[in-house]
């Protein structure tokens, strides 16, 4: 085992949460050795105790641009044969896990554990377009079905409704019965960005709306997985550009990060990290 110490980790960084106290492993490498471009996502493998992580890099060895797996020393771990991937674009904006590997890209492409590439099971956007084009955001259940958040017009439907989730089966079908989801915003077209499971039951939704499906909820909303909005959750954000779920904590308080631009009244506001309380409503 090979073990790389830097000035990083002999300067330990500290920080107190009550009693407890985290200082920076030794045994484990700087992944900015290897990995000096962007990091954008890390999932751990608790069956392997590896981790996956996602973004273009600019190191490993064998070099592959947007996924490498590394053991839990920090070190490339190819207990996989990947392939060759062309290019990482998008990869930044999906990264999620799937019950037989992960889901990256824009078009959704899946890797599996083993590094192969599953292509047949790519969602089949045909049909559907973009009102405002960006790269579509996903999350996967524990079956495989994907929800793919952006804001998207049905072209195939009578009177091209518009819908801001549209749901896949595994194999990468439109699952069509999935209701409408319709984002409320009186100045522009705005997407879902983020998907964030809340519990086993319902999803965060956040974005740049003010409602969904008619029901007031600025920029962050709670949804049943079957598309049943969560009207007993009402965000009160202040407007700002977009909102992404970070955590929900077993008190199920939601911190929220919002794209920095500010509110739409003071663009030039630096924004926090903000953390909503649960509240009943009667």
């Amino acid at each position: 085992m090979k073990v790389v110490l830097s000035w990083s980790f002999l300067l330990l960084t500290l920080f107190t949460e009550g009693q407890q106290q985290f200082i920076a492993d030794p045994l484990f490498e700087d992944l900015g050795i290897s990995y000096y471009r962007r990091v954008l996502g890390i999932e751990f493998e608790p069956e392997m105790n590896t981790y996956m992580v996602a973004g273009t890099f600019a190191g490993g060895s064998p070099y592959i641009p947007c996924l490498n797996r590394v053991d839990e020393y920090g070190q490339d771990s190819w207990t996989w044969m990947a392939d060759e991937f062309e290019n990482c674009d998008g990869v930044n904006f999906n990264f999620f896990k799937t019950p037989v590997g992960y889901r990256f890209n824009g078009n959704m492409v899946q890797v599996l554990d083993d590094g192969s590439l599953n292509q047949p099971n790519i969602p089949d956007f045909s049909g559907t377009e973009q009102i405002v084009p960006n790269s579509p955001r996903g999350w996967a259940d524990s079956n495989g079905v994907i929800y793919a958040g952006s804001n998207w017009r049905l072209l195939e439907e009578e009177g091209q409704p518009e819908t801001g989730l549209l749901v896949f089966t595994p194999q990468g079908e439109r699952f069509e019965p999935f209701p409408l989801i319709r984002l409320g915003h009186p100045e522009f077209d705005t997407p879902i960005i983020d998907i964030y499971e809340y519990d086993e039951d319902r999803l965060m939704l956040g974005g740049g709306f003010d409602s969904i499906n008619g029901h007031l909820s600025i920029r962050l909303a709670r949804m049943f997985k079957d598309g049943t909005v969560d009207s007993s959750f009402s965000s009160e954000l202040e407007p700002h550009f977009w909102a992404f779920t970070l955590h929900v904590d077993p008190q199920g308080r939601v911190l929220v990060y919002h794209e920095e631009g500010g509110s739409e009244e003071t663009p030039n506001d630096d924004l926090e990290i903000w953390r909503l309380l649960p509240r009943w409503k009667h």
